[in-house]
C-alpha cells in the first residue's frame, strides 16, 4: 500500500497486465477497444504499478482477451 493508503498491484499483476495489453496493442481492435487500450498503455507507461484499474475496466481488459487473445 502506498503512503496515500492505496493498494497498488503487485508486480506480477502489473506485469501480466503490460503483457495483455501488449498483446492487446498488436491485435486488430474495434475503434472503442483501441482508443481503450491505447488510453490504458499511455497510463500504464506514465503511473507504473501506481496505475489504477478498476473493476469496470478489467472486466473490459477480461472481455478483450477472451475476444481477440
Amino acid at each position: 500500500m502506498g503512503s496515500d493508503g492505496i493498494a497498488y498491484m503487485t508486480e506480477s499483476e502489473f506485469k501480466a497486465l503490460e503483457k495483455t495489453l501488449s498483446k492487446l496493442d498488436d491485435a486488430d481492435l474495434g475503434e472503442w477497444d483501441r482508443d481503450f487500450v491505447d488510453d490504458m498503455c499511455r497510463r500504464v507507461f506514465k503511473f507504473e504499478r501506481r496505475t489504477i484499474v478498476t473493476g469496470r475496466q478489467w472486466q473490459q481488459i477480461e472481455r478483450m482477451k477472451e475476444q481477440y487473445l
